[in-house]
């Protein structure tokens, strides 16, 4: 996806977030599709230039969302992973177009009516430019920049309707969107990872994600916070 697409998305949801509150009593069977990309890198922002290193953190970014969406959501709602026809996968699995979203992915939600009351989708993009955070489209990791270091993910999510085509919006440019790095202090090339590095890197990562799927799920009301720190106490799964 284009930056620019992105950027009309959230400005749209985010308008029509301060203007309604979208009520959730109408959902019950939800279904997940992972469309983002998951790559994962090392991206230094120096003086002259950029590097960025693709980070081997054996670590699966679709798995972790599905099963920490399934986590949050299962005990109120039926919800399914599925994957998109390969018709659709095959053409262009990408949810938004230049102007609009993409009409296939678009007939396939209202045709999964009788299935499924809403449907998440993750997808991959860019942050604006005025965020100021200089990071490659669609990609996610360890981000440094003069004294700023943190983990960072360009996958975002859309909730539709089925029924009628009707957004659950949420500004996902909200909350925290860059987690500092405080486990350790990177080294002065900021590439020479040890694998003790890459190991919290990995964790503090983990992390990160779980806090932009808990802004969704509560923006959205699909998941107010309390219920999430409840599900987190009782299965002892809080990310440490």
């Amino acid at each position: 996806m284009k930056p620019i697409n992105l950027f009309r998305y959230l400005i749209f949801t985010a308008l029509s977030v301060s203007i309604s509150v979208t009520s959730t009593a109408q959902i019950s069977r939800i279904a997940i599709v992972s469309l983002a990309d998951t790559t994962i890198v090392n991206h230094h922002v120096g003086m002259m230039e950029a590097t960025t290193d693709v980070l081997h953190l054996d670590f699966s970014v679709n798995a972790f969302i599905e099963l920490q969406l399934k986590k949050y959501l299962s005990l109120m709602y039926n919800v399914s992973v599925v994957r998109l026809p390969d018709s659709i996968m095959h053409e262009n699995k990408e949810l938004y177009g230049a102007w609009s979203m993409n009409k296939a992915i678009k007939k396939w939600i209202v045709d999964s009516k009788n299935q499924y009351d809403l449907v998440i989708f993750t997808f991959s993009g860019g942050f604006p430019y005025e965020q100021n955070i200089l990071v490659p489209k669609q990609t996610s990791g360890l981000y440094s920049r003069g004294r700023t270091a943190g983990f960072y993910t360009t996958i975002f999510f859309a909730a539709y309707r089925t029924n009628n085509m009707e957004p659950l919006n949420y500004f996902g440019l909200g909350g925290k969107l860059i987690s500092p790095l405080t486990e350790f202090k990177l080294p002065d090339d900021k590439r020479s990872l040890t694998p003790e590095m890459l190991a919290m890197i990995k964790i503090g990562f983990t992390r990160h994600m779980d806090s932009r799927i808990k802004h969704f799920l509560t923006k959205t009301f699909l998941v107010d916070q309390d219920r999430i720190d409840s599900i987190n106490a009782n299965l002892g799964s809080e990310i440490k």
